[in-house]
């Protein structure tokens, strides 16, 4: 969804003047909403083009905290990899905090399911900075976090949710490498040297299959306005992903990770997004399936 806040806050331009990242001049067009963040990207007279995210003060997130200190500090590390683009300003404003850095030239990953599969690989490889937080690892984590979620749900579809629960037991991986933790298209943009990774806000460590099940999930395509992947584009991506024992530990944990993102489309519906509720019947398609198999 295009934001409705074409025109930026005035605040927020006059505090970008102020540090110099921005002119009077500059052209503002709007970008489509990312979970309450607002984005623009601004063409600038005599020099590159740059993209501004204005963080919400909105309710807490349960599964995708979008953090601006992180998503810059993130930005910064993997610039050094040239994996993403170089960071210009973040700070707050009046307006709320916010972060600019330099537009990619390319496109959003629209197709090349297996591109992706190798890409992630590459950035699971980067050393991972100190002070990430720790996601998930192990079938026991997982229902423990799906279980929270549901509890702040009140609907007859959260109640029937949680007779859901995958059996068994899945031990954690225990070997955490570096997570972008929000694998969307719109976050990875392709050029023509390769992946550039944003919208890094969500980064964390730990087990490398969290990543592969947010890319895989249908909800977290039809979230973004994107078409689930197809079973030929699942299968490419998963026969792709260079470590096979990484998509081994996947497929185990497949109904949990499902089972989660069910829980998030409730807790999402729930809190005003209409559009999820497509997400909630395309989690638990995936997530029955994946019981089946």
């Amino acid at each position: 969804m295009i934001s409705t806040l074409t025109t930026p806050p005035e605040a927020l331009t006059a505090e970008l003047l102020h540090h110099c990242v921005l002119a009077p001049e500059d052209d503002w067009t709007p970008l489509p909403d990312r979970r309450g963040m607002r984005l623009w990207r601004v063409d600038r007279i005599g020099a590159p083009s740059v993209t501004v995210k204005l963080y919400s003060a909105a309710r807490p997130d349960p599964l995708f905290a979008d953090d601006p200190a992180l998503d810059a500090a993130m930005l910064t590390h993997l610039a050094k990899h040239r994996l993403a683009p170089r960071l210009l300003f973040q700070g707050p404003t009046p307006s709320g905090a916010c972060l600019v850095h330099d537009d990619v030239p390319g496109a959003p990953q629209r197709q090349g399911a297996y591109l992706v599969a190798r890409a992630l690989h590459k950035l699971h490889a980067i050393a991972r900075p100190s002070g990430l937080c720790p996601a998930p690892d192990g079938s026991a984590a997982l229902a423990d976090q799906t279980v929270t979620i549901l509890s702040d749900c009140t609907s007859p579809a959260a109640t029937a949710a949680r007779n859901l629960a995958p059996q068994g037991h899945v031990p954690p991986l225990q070997r955490p490498v570096f997570l972008h933790g929000d694998p969307v298209p719109d976050a990875m943009i392709v050029t023509e040297t390769g992946f550039r990774w944003a919208g890094l806000g969500c980064a964390a460590s730990g087990d490398p299959s969290h990543d592969l099940a947010l890319f895989l999930s249908p909800a977290m395509h039809l979230l973004r306005g994107a078409a689930p992947l197809g079973p030929t584009e699942r299968a490419a991506f998963l026969a792709s992903y260079p470590c096979q024992q990484t998509v081994a530990h996947y497929r185990a944990l497949a109904p949990w990770y499902h089972w989660r993102m069910l829980a998030y489309c409730l807790w999402r519906h729930e809190h005003g997004d209409s559009a999820a509720r497509h997400a909630v019947r395309a989690e638990e398609s995936a997530l029955r399936q994946s019981q089946r198999v």
